[in-house]
């Protein structure tokens, strides 16, 4: 378990890094303001920690598992009334198609993966 925080804090941190090298080349390349650079890797860094530290998954995988056969039809039915705690479901877009067509039940879920 002690290796695997080790890992993990160092995955974190080369994602930081990388970050902040991108950062580092747009801001000369771009000639920004030292003062205004140094406040924007702080926000980076902060954005950074926090976004890595969520839950990623891989998206083809994501994607093959809600068209594959393991998850149960109930599961895939039930999901686009509760992505985004229902929002994607009452999207524009989404109900448009819906007063057309007969939207997919897999759809919604196939965008919310991207």
């Amino acid at each position: 378990e002690v290796i695997q925080v080790v890992t993990s804090t160092d995955r974190t941190q080369e994602y930081i890094d990388k970050q902040l090298h991108l950062f580092d080349a747009y801001a000369i390349h771009t000639d920004l303001d030292p003062q205004a650079a140094k406040k924007m890797k702080n926000q980076i860094m902060w954005q950074a920690r926090n976004s890595k530290n969520k839950q990623s998954f891989d998206k083809e995988e994501m994607k093959q598992l809600l068209l594959g056969k393991t998850m149960p039809s109930g599961i895939v039915s039930a999901l686009p009334a509760i992505l985004y705690r229902g929002k994607l479901a009452r999207n524009m877009f989404i109900g448009c198609c819906g007063s057309l067509y007969v939207v997919p039940n897999r759809l919604p879920s196939l965008l919310a993966i991207h």
